[in-house]
């Protein structure tokens, strides 16, 4: 009877029991999950952070080089012939660089060491070598590899700067190119990186030792350039100031300060109407009077466009019995003081354009001829050939007594 009794009484204690390890080992496998699921999550995060932290410390870096090559024919001045032996030569200019550019969220490194040759089959004149030679800049770069009567050699670091970006400014330090004003062609404020088609040889831009300071407000552009030659020498120092306000088809620029120890003030401006781009520059230095260029450009279909441009140096002379009496200025590239260019650019198939282009001097009506073709042989190569030549008389400036006939082909290759 007490067993009995006591098997009634344990009985229900017993079925609860059974009845909860049922129900435990119901929400076990439930625990279990999402114990698992808890840990991929951890494992998630954890596998993020490490990316993100790799990618905090990563530098993205980018890398294009190029090699050019210029066959230049050439019949001297002749203003020459009583001092050479031929009147006809030939140069070939080689230039080979490599890009690179190390790069991280806000900041910027780039470095482009490169090697400038010429090889005469005669005497090479200073205005040849100009392609090759290394100007006066703050950083001396070059290493001059060898230098004859008929060839000269030099590597240099051509772009050697440091970049840092904020959210609406940026400051860069070091050699770049820089480009001011609106033109094309004359160079009315772009004094550093505009040569002119009259030079010998390939045309080369060598870019300026400066510190860049730029500030984005809206429309607003206001940037402070402070461009160093070697020595620090105050004639080739250009410390200036520029505010542009950019708008709904029109640009207003404005620049002032000290510019190779001349003060100086100019307004530019550019204008598109009924789809046609009109351009002005005007530039007042204190040692060499105003400077004034004014031009349009036009895309009249998709394979034919022009340009027209006009300048006016204030300085230059007015009239040809002036122009051994007008100072020679770095400032003014030409002598006389009214110039006119026409280019008229046709893309005759997808890969071959033809420019025809022509300087005007207006005061001795002298031309320089330029015609030039150019051909996309691939995506990574080009290959150009071009005529340059004086058409003015002996008294004229744009006169084969004074300037070269120029024949160059060129062939450039990027990888």
């Amino acid at each position: 009877m007490r067993a009995l009794l006591f098997f009634l009484l344990l009985f229900p204690a017993l079925a609860s029991l059974a009845y909860a390890e049922e129900d435990l080992q119901q929400e076990v496998p439930v625990l279990d999950e999402k114990r698992r699921a808890y840990e991929r999550s951890v494992l998630e995060r954890m596998r993020l952070r490490k990316i993100r932290k790799r990618k905090a410390t990563q530098v993205d870096i980018d890398n294009a080089n190029e090699i050019s090559f210029f066959p230049v024919w050439i019949q001297n001045p002749q203003y020459l012939y009583p001092f050479i032996k031929n009147k006809t030569q030939q140069n070939y200019y080689l230039f080979a660089n490599s890009r690179w550019t190390f790069s991280k969220a806000s900041w910027a490194v780039e470095v482009q060491p490169e090697i400038r040759a010429v090889q005469s089959s005669s005497s090479l004149s200073v205005d040849m070598r100009q392609s090759v030679r290394n100007p006066n800049r703050l950083m001396d770069l070059h290493h001059k590899v060898s230098s004859g009567d008929k060839q000269e050699a030099v590597t240099d670091i051509e772009r050697l700067n440091f970049q840092y970006r904020f959210d609406t400014a940026q400051i860069s330090i070091g050699r770049k190119p820089i480009s001011l004003g609106v033109l094309s062609t004359f160079p009315v404020w772009n004094k550093f990186s505009r040569p002119l088609m009259t030079d010998y040889g390939p045309l080369r831009v060598f870019n300026p030792d400066q510190i860049v300071a730029r500030y984005q407000a809206g429309d607003y552009l206001f940037q402070a350039i402070d461009i160093e030659s070697r020595n620090a020498r105050t004639e080739d120092a250009a410390r200036l100031a520029e505010v542009a306000w950019f708008g709904d088809g029109a640009e207003l620029h404005a620049i002032g300060g000290m510019w190779w120890k001349s003060a100086t003030f100019g307004v530019a401006l550019v204008k598109d109407l009924e789809g046609t781009s009109f351009r002005m520059e005007e530039i007042s230095f204190a040692d060499d009077g105003v400077q004034l260029g004014a031009g349009a450009e036009r895309a009249f279909t998709e394979n034919l466009s022009a340009v027209v441009e006009f300048m006016y140096l204030q300085n230059g002379a007015a009239q040809k019995r002036d122009y051994n009496k007008i100072p020679r200025s770095r400032f003014r590239p030409l002598i006389a003081s009214e110039y006119g260019y026409i280019r008229i650019d046709y893309k005759l198939t997808a890969l071959l354009t033809l420019q025809a282009g022509d300087i005007w001097n207006m005061i001795d009506l002298s031309n320089f001829v330029n015609a030039k073709a150019i051909y996309s042989a691939a995506n990574d190569l080009e290959i150009t050939g071009e005529l340059r030549m004086p058409t003015g008389d002996d008294k004229s400036e744009f006169s084969h007594k004074v300037l070269p006939v120029q024949g160059l082909l060129g062939v450039r290759y990027d990888f």
